[in-house]
């Protein structure tokens, strides 16, 4: 070829003019993301490493290996898949592989709970600590079923009883599932008392732990829950509930027959002490709640008496003792007394004392009847909202009654039609010797006494 056609060539495709495909393009080496086609392919080279991808999807166009549909290899430093980042979370669980003690396994990282498998997945080098579903209990050296309370484990395998509650760990006859012996000095069935009987724990019932006291005098304590029971006293006890008054239920609702009183007492000298009494009932009887017809000496304090019916006495029926501190709330009496009926013809001494006396009903004595009595105060009481056709609040036909520092008020006699003069929406005294002492006696309908 003459220089002359070779400078030709030359003015012809400088470095500044770009290449021409088709007949008029001389190809030579291409210089690729340049925008000009140098080997006269059609199209400048913008996939160098020929995988598929060009530079601007291709975050290493140098390397065939790396592109976004690369398979990512974990841990090696490289972004192969082009996503901004080498794969250092395998199970996904956000934590790295530094972190993350097994990271093909999600279940598995810091701060996972524990359970028992074997397996360490909270990576602190510990394996089935403080497991969801590790077993719990007590020891138990002395191998009665019962475990020291004081002595509680947690572990993947079985370290003693579930049950607690063993007072004396060293001896297998004393545990909460023991009975109470009497007269030996110890606590044997771990309720706190010794030698005195509990319900709710060994007994099941009240009247179960009242058969079984071991002395005229012990006391039987209740513990929370609701009994369904009629329940009888034949013995001198104190019958007492060990908690709260609300907590402590005796309800006599379920019991068949037509003369189901809570309580019935048939001994001398026994006190009945914060119970809830309830859902009792003697159609042709005195006393819903508690029957006392003969029993001297019975002290009924910081009761509880409600929703109980009876022929006389809806709440109670006493003749000697004392009622103090209790509530005596929406019982009923078909006759005398809705909420107190005291018959007491033995002239010994009764008081109520410091007493709430509501919403009870009777056809005569509301809120209390007090029968051809002798010594019987009322002392300090609240009695209201109690109805009655005749003494809505108290109906008194004793000997010589008297009342003092009582609130008196709200009280409703019915019995309008009867052509009466009053009716004694507070008080109706009978035989006209009534003693009232710094009572308040006011708000009764249709007026407050009937003297």
């Amino acid at each position: 070829m003459s220089l002359e056609l070779l400078l030709l060539l030359s003015a012809c495709f400088g470095p500044d003019t770009p290449a021409q495909s088709g007949s008029d393009c001389l190809p030579i080496e291409e210089v690729p993301y340049d925008g000009i086609d140098q080997d006269c392919d059609g199209s400048d080279l913008d996939d160098v490493d020929e995988d598929g991808w060009s530079e601007a999807q291709d975050c290493d166009d140098q390397d065939p290996a790396r592109h976004p549909e690369a398979e990512e290899i974990p841990y090696d430093g490289i972004d192969q898949d082009c996503d901004g980042a080498d794969l250092d979370d395998l199970d996904a669980d956000g934590f790295g592989h530094a972190e993350d003690c097994a990271d093909s396994d999600p279940m598995i990282h810091p701060g996972a709970l524990e359970s028992c498998d074997a397996l360490d997945q909270d990576c602190d080098g510990r394996v089935d600590e403080d497991a969801l579903n590790a077993l719990s209990g007590y020891l138990d050296e002395d191998g009665d079923g019962y475990g020291d309370p004081k002595t509680w484990w947690s572990s993947c395998e079985a370290m003693g009883p579930t049950q607690g509650g063993d007072c004396d760990d060293q001896d297998p006859r004393v545990n909460p599932g023991a009975p109470e012996t009497c007269s030996n000095e110890t606590d044997d069935n771990c309720d706190g008392y010794i030698d005195q009987m509990a319900a709710g724990g060994t007994h099941p019932t009240v009247q179960g732990a009242v058969d079984a006291v071991c002395a005229d005098g012990d006391t039987v304590w209740v513990n929370p829950g609701t009994y369904y029971e009629s329940i009888v006293i034949s013995r001198p006890l104190a019958l007492r509930g060990a908690g709260l008054l609300e907590d402590i239920v005796v309800d006599a609702s379920s019991c068949s027959g037509t003369e189901c009183p809570v309580v019935s007492v048939e001994a001398d000298e026994v006190v009945l002490a914060g119970l809830t009494l309830q859902g009792g009932y003697r159609l042709n009887g005195d006393g819903g709640g508690i029957t006392a017809d003969t029993a001297h000496g019975l002290l009924i304090t910081e009761c509880r008496l409600t929703d109980n019916k009876a022929y006389n006495g809806g709440g109670v029926s006493i003749v000697d003792g004392r009622i103090e501190g209790s509530v005596i709330e929406a019982n009923t009496a078909t006759s005398y007394g809705g909420g107190v009926w005291i018959n007491n013809h033995s002239f010994d001494s009764l008081s109520i004392d410091q007493s709430t006396i509501t919403d009870n009903t009777a056809a005569f004595g509301g809120g209390g009847y007090q029968y051809f009595t002798f010594d019987v105060s009322w002392t300090g009481n609240t009695l209201t909202n109690n109805t009655a056709f005749l003494g809505g609040g108290l109906f008194l036909h004793g000997v010589e009654p008297s009342t003092s520092g009582n609130n008196i008020t709200g009280n409703m006699a019915t019995a309008t039609s009867w052509g009466l003069d009053c009716l004694g929406g507070g008080v109706w005294d009978e035989q006209k010797d009534w003693t009232s002492t710094r009572d308040n006696i006011s708000g009764n309908t249709p007026e407050d006494t009937c003297l």
